[in-house]
Parts: structure tokens; sequence; C-alpha cells
């Protein structure tokens, strides 16, 4: 089985093959960052001590830090005239959020700029191997 992002370049090719042009062609993919968090939190708190307590709320950031490296590996450079996302959380990347969350970001929320691509001074971050396939993404000290 392909994956998602496999799946939509072979599209891309089919249809070029068959002579269609790819100018209007666009794609999302959604990742649910927040379900991704809610998860691991409960698995953290199950597990109770200082040091898991500590790393509640960051998995689904560091997932999908993972994912948009991922994502910029497989995607570098033109989609043979495909669309692109536009900026909003990092390059190509689009964000939405539920009306609540919106309003409550507007309310006591500051905008820092991309904590995608650039993670807080200090903090791990994840890296991946030239040959990914080769092994899996790891951790690093900055």
């Amino acid at each position: 089985m392909s994956s998602p992002m496999t799946a939509y370049i072979e599209g891309l090719e089919q249809a070029a093959v068959n002579g269609q042009t790819l100018a209007g062609v666009a794609s999302v993919a959604s990742f649910l960052v927040s379900c991704v968090d809610t998860e691991i939190d409960k698995r953290l708190e199950k597990i109770g001590t200082d040091e898991a307590l500590a790393l509640r709320g960051k998995a689904g950031v560091v997932n999908s830090r993972l994912v948009y490296a991922a994502f910029q590996k497989v995607f570098q450079g033109t989609l043979c005239g495909a669309h692109r996302a536009g900026r909003e959380a990092a390059a190509d990347t689009v964000n939405t959020m539920p009306e609540k969350t919106l309003l409550a970001f507007a309310d006591h929320g500051e905008a820092q700029g991309d904590k995608v691509t650039a993670p807080p001074r200090g903090h791990r971050r994840c890296s991946t191997p030239s040959n990914a396939s080769a092994s899996k993404p790891r951790l690093v000290s900055e």
C-alpha cells in the first residue's frame, strides 16, 4: 500500500501521462495535531512520573515536525505545475481549528512565528538522516 504522498504523486504523474494540465490541481492532506496530543497526554498521565508529565502537550507538535519534514523531502522543488498551499503555520501549509479555539486564541493567544521548522532554542528537535529509508528519524540536541 502506498502512502498518501506517494499516491498523490502517482496521480499527478498519471494525469500528466494522460495529457492533463496540472496547473489547477490542488490537494490538502489533513493532520490532526490535537488528536495526537490528547491520546499521548492520556498515556503520559497514566505513566504518571514527573518526566512523563513534563512531556504533556508536546507530542502533537513533535509529530507535526516529523510529518512536515517528510512532506518537504517528498515534495521539494515544484510539482510539475501543481498548486501548492500558502504560508500559515509553515511554508506550504494551512491551519484549521474549531471556532472555540480560534476565539480563545484571539482573546489571549500570541502568534510567535514558525514553530514547525524552527523549534525554540534549547529544545530537542527532530532530525531525519539523509537516507530516511535506512533508519527512523531521531531526536538530537540543539
